[in-house]
């Protein structure tokens, strides 16, 4: 579904990721970790199109969408739900809900608001309540269900479980994992990696913007040298 070739990418004189190459095959959940500062963040940028590379390519459903804007590979279906959520804070549940359906042109507004309510009752309960009023796990489901508004393909998740509690961790994990079973594909970055190696199919570790290791999470995460050496332990 997604391949990645070759890129690099640089903020101003700094490079941020080199030579990066990998692949997200559809119906997967695939995971990039690694350390701060890794370039992960980057990478997502990236792949949505709000970093633009320096050289490289990028392929979704075997189209090459290198040179396209943000907003065309959102009507594609690629989505990000970014680090820190960013909801729009002074607006109401639904009102963030309805933003993330900016672009769409179809009639099953009605159909997909209430697959996101049943998906999250919460927001259906509060769903005139200014946003910024929510708790931290409440803002991550509106900022899930904001993206899944948008009808994605590939969900692009940037460390979803940032400054919540575990519980709530579990269940925003548990709710990914039904989403990715509906045959939405998940990229996600993520640091907690105890929670996520009997979630996600890949893994690939990043350290100072080079993919470092890959493979299945049992296989990459099985040696504690590993996890010194590329993820701070």
């Amino acid at each position: 579904m997604l391949v990645v070739n070759n890129v690099h990418v640089a903020y101003g004189k700094i490079p941020a990721v080199t030579n990066l190459s990998f692949a997200v095959d559809e119906g997967q959940i695939v995971a990039l970790v690694g350390a701060n500062g890794a370039g992960k963040s980057t990478v997502l940028k990236t792949v949505v199109g709000v970093v633009k590379p320096l050289s490289g390519k990028i392929f979704f459903s075997e189209n090459d969408i290198t040179s396209w804007g943000p907003e065309r590979r959102v009507r594609a279906g690629i989505v990000l739900v970014p680090e820190g959520r960013q909801i729009f804070t002074t607006l109401s549940v639904y009102e963030n809900l309805l933003l993330g359906a900016y672009h769409r042109r179809d009639h099953k507004l009605r159909h997909d608001f209430e697959q996101i309510y049943n998906l999250f009752p919460i927001l259906k309960e509060r769903a005139q309540q200014t946003a910024g009023t929510l708790s931290g796990g409440e803002q991550q489901m509106l900022a899930l269900g904001r993206a899944l508004m948008a009808n994605p393909r590939l969900l692009l998740l940037d460390e979803p479980s940032l400054g919540l509690a575990p519980l709530v961790v579990r269940d925003i994990y548990k709710t990914i994992t039904e989403i990715c079973q509906t045959g939405i594909t998940v990229l996600l970055v993520e640091q907690n990696i105890n929670m996520i190696i009997h979630l996600v199919n890949y893994v690939y570790v990043m350290q100072t913007g080079e993919i470092k290791l890959h493979g299945p999470p049992q296989e990459v995460f099985k040696s504690e040298d590993i996890k010194q050496a590329y993820l701070g332990g």
